[in-house]
């Protein structure tokens, strides 16, 4: 019987957004991309039906491809600066919308 190999909680960044990975122009893909590695595909954009807007996968694919960086940054921001007080609305707004998007982003 063959090991499993423990997950980690994604696939490690950096990702990128790519067009054509299977020669294919008109389908989008996101891959990991890290240098001097073989790149991997991560995930096939698509947008309903055939023919739809090519521009809104490439635009999907971007803003999954920056997923990555997004919560890594996020994580930073409410790592190096401490909770917001109870007078600071805009600050406490914007602490938990990030809160709230890493709490999704890790599946809490």
């Amino acid at each position: 019987m063959s090991e499993m190999k423990e997950c980690v909680a994604h696939t490690p960044g950096p990702w990128k957004s790519d067009r054509g990975v299977d020669d294919d122009p008109t389908r989008c893909f996101v891959t990991q991309a890290i240098q001097g590695q073989p790149e991997y595909v991560i995930a096939e954009i698509q947008n309903g039906a055939p023919g739809d807007c090519l521009e809104t996968e490439v635009a999907n694919a971007r803003l999954i491809a920056a997923a990555p960086d997004l919560l890594l940054a996020s994580r930073e921001i409410l790592s190096n600066y401490g909770p917001p007080s109870e007078y600071d609305q805009p600050y406490r707004e914007m602490w938990e919308r990030l809160s709230t998007a890493i709490a999704k982003a890790e599946g809490r």
